[in-house]
C-alpha cells in the first residue's frame, strides 16, 4: 500500500502578522520528515506546480444527495448526478474564480488551467513566483536512501486576505511522499498454497465463465509515487492462469512500461481476472510535479476532468491518518462524496500496519483515505483451506477506528455490536466513536502475480482491493444488464446486507491484528470486526441482494 506524508495541521487559517494576508492550514515551521534531507534553496528558475482548491458552495446538499442516493432504503436511491448536475450545485462562484485568476495574472502567471467542475486552478510558476504569490521560501529536498529530489515549503504559506477566504488549501507546497514508499515494492508472501484468480473465485463462489458484457460497465486502478505496469507481465499472467486475454482500455496519465511496479502489476493482473472484458482503465498520477509531491491531489484532479470516469475505482494508497491536515482530509471527503454522488464505487486497501501505532506506543493510528467514511476500506484474510473456505483474519490488515471521523450511522449497530462482545484492546488506544474500518475483506497473502516474466506471490491488502472491486464490476455488470443502476457508494448496502441476511459474506472469526508495540489489537469474531469488516463476500448471495437493493420488497 503507497503512502504519503502529509505535514499534521489542525487549523485552517490563521492571520498572517501584517494583517493583509492569511495563512492556510498551518502557522508554526515545518519539520522535515524521517527520511530527508533538505538542501539549499531551490533554483529561482525551476518550474513547479500549484493547486489551488476553491472552496465549493452547497457542500451540505451535496452531503444531503450522497446519503440519499447511496441508501437502499431511501426513494432517491441511484438517482445519481450528471458532472453538469454536480458542476451547477458546487462550482465556487464565479466571482472567487475570477478574482483568484486576476490576481495570478497580475503576478505574470500565463500558465493557468481550470478544472470541469470549476473547483480546482492548476498553474505552473517558477520557484521566485511561487514564493512572491505565497510569501514563503522553497527548498531542495532529498530522499536520503534513493537520492530523489523535491521542492518544498517549510514555512507557513499565506495568501492576500481578500483571497484566502474562498481557497481551502494550496497543493504543491508542503506535503511530501512518506520515505519508506518510494522505494517501497510489494511484500513478497509465500505460505502453503497460492491463492490464484481459480482459487479466488472458488472460494468466493464466483462462476468460473462469468464476463462483463455491459458495453456501460467500467473499472479502473490507480497508481501513485511511480508505479507502472507492463503489459508483456499482464498478458503472461492471463495465460499462466487461465485468464481470457485482455488489454487495459486506457491508459490515464503516464505509464511507463519498462519500470514495473509489482503493485501496479498486482492491481491490474487481479481487477481483470476477477472481472474479465469489462473496460479497464490504468489510471497514473506518478507526481513528477515539484518532484512528486501529491500524487494523490493529482488525481483528484484529474477525476475531476473526467467526465465517464469509470464506475469502479480500486486505490491501493494512504498515510497514517494523524499525518494529514484535516483542512487536506475534509476537502479530500468532499471529492468522495461527489465520486458517490454520480454513481462510483471507490474503494481503499485499509493497510498493512495492523492496529497500527503512534511513535511512542500510546495510540493506534488508523490509516486515510480508509478512515474516510465516504468510501469502502478493504482488509486482508489468509487462505487456510480453499474446499471448506476456511479463512483467517491477516494480522497486517489494517484496522480500528478513526480518530478523525465520527462513526457514520451506517454501521454503527455492527460496530456496538462488537464492542458489547469485550475482550478488547485498553479503551485509551482507540476511539469507539470513531469511524471504524474496513468493511469488508479479501486475500492478502499469497497472491501469485507476475513480475518481469516471473510468477512471484505477494502479500498485502492491495492484493484484497483490486478483487473485491472487480466484485463489484461484475455486481455493476448483473444491475446495468437488468435496467437498473449500478452501485455507487457500497457501505449503506453492506451493512444493510450484513444485518438482514448475512449469509453474503464469510464470516470470519479467527485472527487478530497486533501491531508492534501497541498489543494487543484487535480480535476478529462474529459479524462486523476490525479487521475483516463485514466479512468476505460470497459473491451468488451478495449478487442477489445488490439485484433487489432499492426495490421496494427490498427495505
Amino acid at each position: 500500500m503507497n503512502r504519503i506524508v502529509l505535514i499534521a495541521c489542525f487549523a485552517v487559517a490563521f492571520a498572517s502578522a501584517s494583517g493583509n494576508r492569511v495563512h492556510l492550514e498551518f502557522d508554526s515551521q515545518i519539520s522535515l520528515p524521517d527520511g530527508y534531507s533538505k538542501g539549499a534553496a531551490a533554483d529561482a528558475d525551476s518550474i513547479i506546480t500549484l493547486t489551488f482548491a476553491l472552496k465549493q458552495r452547497n457542500t451540505n446538499l451535496l452531503e444531503e444527495t450522497f446519503w440519499a442516493v447511496s441508501d437502499p432504503r431511501n426513494p432517491r436511491y441511484g438517482q445519481f448526478l450528471t458532472v453538469s448536475e454536480l458542476t451547477d450545485m458546487l462550482a465556487p462562484p464565479k466571482a472567487a474564480v475570477d478574482d483568484l485568476v486576476a490576481w495570478l495574472r497580475r503576478h505574470d502567471v500565463r500558465d493557468i488551467s481550470l478544472t470541469l467542475n470549476r473547483d480546482f486552478v492548476v498553474v505552473k510558476v517558477s520557484v521566485a513566483t511561487a514564493e512572491i504569490l505565497l510569501e514563503t521560501k522553497f527548498f531542495e529536498v532529498r530522499h536520503v536512501d534513493t537520492g530523489r529530489r523535491f521542492i518544498r515549503a517549510f514555512t507557513p504559506y499565506s495568501l492576500p486576505a481578500a483571497i484566502a477566504p474562498t481557497i481551502d488549501f494550496v497543493g504543491g507546497v508542503v506535503r511530501l511522499p512518506r520515505a519508506d514508499a518510494i522505494k517501497r515494492r510489494m511484500r513478497v508472501s509465500a505460505r502453503d498454497s497460492l491463492v490464484d484468480p481459480a482459487v479466488i473465485k472458488q472460494v468466493f463462489n464466483i462462476p468460473a465463465g462469468l464476463a462483463v458484457t455491459n458495453p456501460n460497465n467500467s473499472q479502473a486502478v490507480s497508481q501513485f509515487l511511480e508505479q507502472y505496469y507492463n503489459p508483456d507481465d499482464l498478458l503472461t499472467f492471463q495465460t499462466t492462469y487461465n485468464v481470457p486475454v485482455q488489454k487495459v482500455s486506457k491508459v490515464v496519465g503516464y505509464n511507463n512500461a519498462d519500470d514495473i511496479g509489482m503493485e501496479a502489476n498486482l492491481d491490474i493482473q487481479y481487477i481483470i481476472a476477477i472481472a474479465q472484458k469489462a473496460d479497464t482503465w490504468f489510471i497514473s498520477s506518478n507526481g513528477t510535479d515539484n518532484g512528486g509531491q501529491e500524487p494523490f491531489l493529482e488525481w483528484i484532479v484529474a477525476l475531476s476532468n473526467t467526465t465517464d470516469a469509470p464506475l469502479v475505482q480500486s486505490i491501493s494508497y494512504g498515510d497514517t491518518e494523524s499525518t494529514i491536515s484535516r483542512a487536506y482530509a475534509d476537502r479530500v471527503n468532499t471529492e468522495f462524496q461527489k465520486f458517490g454522488a454520480t454513481g462510483r464505487s471507490i474503494l481503499f486497501s485499509s493497510g498493512d500496519d495492523g492496529v497500527g501505532c503512534s511513535a511512542n506506543c500510546k495510540r493506534f493510528e488508523p490509516n486515510f483515505p480508509a478512515s474516510s467514511p465516504y468510501v469502502t476500506a478493504v482488509g486482508g484474510v489468509v487462505l487456510q483451506d480453499a474446499t471448506s473456505k476456511q479463512m483467517t483474519g491477516d494480522v497486517i490488515s489494517s484496522g480500528g477506528f478513526s480518530n478523525y471521523y465520527s462513526q457514520p450511522s451506517y454501521q454503527s449497530a455492527a460496530v456496538s455490536a462488537y464492542i458489547a462482545g469485550g475482550n478488547l484492546p485498553p479503551q485509551k488506544f482507540w476511539n469507539a466513536t470513531g469511524r471504524a474500518i474496513p468493511d469488508i475483506a479479501s486475500f492478502s497473502e499469497s497472491v501469485p502475480i507476475v513480475y518481469q516474466g516471473n510468477a512471484i506471490p505477494v502479500g498485502g491488502t492491495s492484493c484484497a482491493a483490486p478483487v473485491v472491486s472487480g466484485i463489484i464490476t461484475l455486481i455493476n455488470d448483473a444491475r446495468l444488464n437488468a435496467g437498473k443502476q449500478p452501485m455507487g457508494f457500497l457501505n449503506l448496502f453492506l451493512y444493510q446486507t450484513l444485518a438482514s441476511t448475512p449469509d453474503a459474506f464469510f464470516d470470519i472469526t479467527t485472527g487478530s491484528n497486533d501491531n508492534g508495540c501497541c498489543t494487543p489489537g484487535f480480535s476478529a469474531r462474529v459479524g462486523w470486526d476490525p479487521i475483516t469488516g463485514v466479512g468476505a463476500p460470497n459473491f451468488p448471495k451478495l449478487l442477489k441482494y445488490a439485484l433487489a437493493a432499492g426495490e421496494a420488497s427490498a427495505l
